[in-house]
């Protein structure tokens, strides 16, 4: 943990784990094959149905997701005794709003002059952010790279939601604001299971529909809770010994490398979200208050950059999947297995790089620039 110039917290290793956590949904993705021998082969139905694992990734960006923004509130509401979610709503939607609306401008532009023969949804679901519960009801059968804006949905409804609630708490006085922050969070916790329950059976709504992520948004905030309001978890934290730690990340190892075996049973499902979303809390606790940890940072270093490029790469991954995936039926690149497994993958992931820096630093960082004015103090992109 850090404090920057204006005495904002700040954890630098958080940065690499973003990029960490996308290579495993880029994997889920990735692996695309023009040869039906290839596709029909059981080692090849295997890897891929192992890799069905890469989109727990998206959980915990969740997680650290609902950490960091609950985090920065708390931090905004101690030091001016106020929270403004006019404020707070700018910076997330200069954030994310530009590349978003981009990916569906670009998807409806190409389906409007012709270059589209896949249907695309109502553009409604895209502009009020409820893609989400759109596939949840419907599907996802429709343009490849669109199909991933149903997280940045969820995400936008945790922070039209979370920011209204905390900004209503905080007029009240700062007790109610404090503890409103846990009885909301175990109540999204309990919304989630209730949910999943019921829904046991319904594959689409136990991934897509908002009330099955719940868990994993209380999680994070329960983390940010317990680091800013109690004076026994980050001495824990730091206190944690080699061991422990390690112990910590082989269960999680374990867990993902488990995860298409353990997680197949109703109450298991019912489970998954909580049982990950704590795994991945810990691994944040850590990485933020654990001085072991330190020595972490040159490992993490050269993946820092590509952390920062992370929401770019989840975005234009989809485009560069898209396309390729189109070029395969035209050229011989996808017929061979080491083309299919090593070759496509390394060169679909360097185009998604490419994609992504440029757009960082030509499109997102002017953007970023004028986000950082409407902060009260100015603060490290979250």
């Amino acid at each position: 943990m850090q404090l920057n110039n204006n005495k904002v917290i700040y954890f630098p290793l958080l940065d690499a784990t973003r990029f960490i956590a996308f290579i495993p949904v880029f994997l889920t993705h990735c692996f695309i094959s023009s040869n039906s021998a290839i596709e029909n082969a059981n080692w090849f139905k295997q890897i891929t149905h192992f890799l069905d694992v890469g989109l727990l990734g998206l959980d915990y960006f969740f997680v650290l997701s609902s950490f960091l923004i609950t985090r920065l509130i708390i931090d905004e509401r101690q030091q001016f005794k106020t929270f403004s979610f006019k404020l707070f709503f700018i910076r997330r939607s200069l954030r994310i709003w530009p590349l978003y609306f981009l990916m569906v401008a670009i998807a409806f532009i190409c389906e409007y002059s012709g270059l589209l023969n896949t249907p695309l949804p109502p553009l409604l679901p895209f502009l009020s952010f409820t893609l989400n519960l759109y596939i949840a009801e419907n599907g996802y059968h429709f343009l490849f790279f669109l199909v991933f804006l149903w997280s940045i949905s969820v995400e936008e409804q945790f922070y039209i939601f979370w920011g209204i609630i905390l900004h209503i708490g905080s007029k009240i006085n700062a007790k109610f604001f404090q503890y409103s922050i846990p009885v909301i969070a175990y109540s999204l916790i309990l919304l989630s299971l209730g949910y999943r329950a019921s829904h046991s059976e319904q594959a689409l709504k136990l991934y897509f529909h908002t009330f099955s992520v719940t868990a994993n948004f209380g999680i994070g905030i329960l983390l940010a809770y317990l680091s800013a309001y109690t004076k026994w978890f980050v001495p824990f934290v730091e206190r944690l010994s080699n061991k422990s730690i390690s112990l910590l990340f082989i269960i999680l190892l374990l867990s993902i490398c488990t995860y298409t075996i353990v997680f197949t049973s109703p109450f298991a499902i019912l489970l998954e979200r909580i049982y990950f979303s704590f795994l991945f809390a810990s691994i944040i606790s850590v990485l933020c208050y654990s001085p072991i940890t330190s020595w972490l940072q040159k490992f993490f270093n050269p993946f820092d950059y590509l952390g920062k490029i992370a929401l770019g790469l989840y975005f234009y991954h989809g485009i560069v999947l898209t396309i390729y995936s189109k070029l395969m039926l035209q050229f011989p690149i996808a017929e061979q297995a080491w083309q299919v497994m090593i070759l496509n993958p390394l060169i679909m992931l360097t185009l998604s790089i490419i994609c992504a820096s440029l757009s960082y630093n030509y499109f997102e960082k002017p953007i970023l620039a004028l986000k950082n004015k409407f902060y009260r103090l100015i603060s490290p992109t979250v």
